[in-house]
């Protein structure tokens, strides 16, 4: 059975919306100085007497999960897109779904490697991909539990 050619634009539509959201926050719009402007005030409000240290490690803690929940919803999108099986779960859309995503995050770390202020790390292009596979692992846990598959 073969997803609707309507269905099929409309779920490539949402990986290529969320792809550019990626972009962005790849921009001096994510960047640590300007994250740091909503976290640390936020925590001063709750807690007018926190320590920056404490203010620091939420800010890395933030952004790493960030991180991981962001290429978690790319490989949700992409498993999708890539047509999953409506009579359950298909490993080959899931591997291709993670090779996307950690590709997408390969991509992502080089564009951060040009824009001021950023950099390119290969531990986060890990951290992109193991939330990729954790998105994918989500897709098929909810499906057993749901007994679809």
């Amino acid at each position: 059975m073969r997803v609707p050619l309507k269905k099929n634009i409309v779920a490539w539509c949402w990986v290529g919306l969320w792809m550019v959201t990626i972009f962005s926050a790849s921009t001096d719009l994510g960047s640590p100085e300007r994250t740091s402007r909503i976290i640390g005030p936020f925590l001063r409000w709750l807690n007018p007497e926190v320590q920056q240290i404490t203010v620091d490690r939420v800010q890395l803690v933030a952004r790493k999960t960030a991180h991981a929940a962001g290429y978690a919803i790319l490989a949700a999108l992409l498993w999708n897109a890539l047509g999953r099986s409506p009579s359950g779960w298909n490993r080959v859309t899931a591997r291709r779904a993670i090779f996307i995503t950690s590709a997408y995050a390969a991509t992502d770390e080089i564009h951060q490697a040009f824009v001021p202020g950023r950099s390119a790390l290969v531990g986060d292009v890990c951290l992109d991909t193991a939330g990729g596979i954790l998105g994918i692992y989500l897709i098929w846990w909810i499906g057993r539990r749901s007994k679809k598959w």
